[in-house]
């Protein structure tokens, strides 16, 4: 199914949000990837809980990139974790965020980089930009940057016109550095979670949460 608009949950905040999927994503936005989404003044890590064919109306502004090629979670976890948020009067993307391996969650996870044809062209020193864009490119000759540094250092909105200028322009790009193992893997081989409840039933799961023996190899 094509996705026009996706309900997405993000970790220390109740509810659900609506964002509509831009249409390059449309075939890749499924109940539990992980998204980068705008919220207030910046950018998040949410969890996909609902795709929806046409845009919901609550929608108005849109998922920013994936940071999965395919769902992190299982849809019994997504059900568990469901559950658990009930249960326990949490966020759900709070309870998602906790079945992550550690060093997953994303936001110190992208950097802004020069692409290859902005290093190939070597235009730095022709083009003509505002001292601190100027700066800015200077720095990432030498090594990727995250959103905070870039606004910390440079004092510049990573959500800006001029960022945004750059990333239309081909200069820059915003992708994932040191990313860890594949997430459904690495949650299967962790946990088995026996009879996931549905979200919004009052019974807790029986039997006790097992880890699986040892492999060897």
């Amino acid at each position: 199914m094509k996705s026009a608009s996706a309900q997405v949950v993000i970790p220390g905040i109740d509810g659900e949000f609506s964002y509509l999927v831009p249409r390059e994503l449309a075939n890749l936005v499924l109940r539990g990837t992980r998204v980068l989404v705008p919220f207030r003044s910046r950018r998040v890590t949410g969890f996909v809980v609902e795709a929806h064919a046409k845009p919901v109306e609550a929608a108005t502004r849109a998922i920013d990139q994936m940071l999965d090629d395919s769902p992190a979670f299982s849809e019994d976890l997504m059900r568990f974790t469901g559950w658990m948020a009930d249960y326990y009067l949490c966020a759900w993307g709070d309870a998602l965020r906790a079945a992550l391996p550690a060093g997953l969650d994303a936001e110190d996870q992208f950097r802004f980089a020069l692409t290859e044809q902005h290093r190939d062209q070597l235009t730095l020193g022709n083009e003509s930009y505002s001292q601190d864009i100027a700066e800015l490119l200077d720095a990432l000759e030498d090594t990727p940057l995250s959103a905070r540094q870039v606004k910390s250092r440079f004092g510049i909105d990573p959500d800006g016109a001029e960022i945004r200028a750059l990333k239309q322009s081909g200069r820059i790009e915003y992708k994932p550095f040191l990313r860890g193992p594949g997430l459904t893997s690495c949650l299967s081989a962790s946990w088995r979670f026996p009879n996931p409840p549905v979200r919004g039933s009052p019974t807790i799961p029986s039997g006790p949460l097992s880890r699986p023996a040892a492999r060897k190899d």
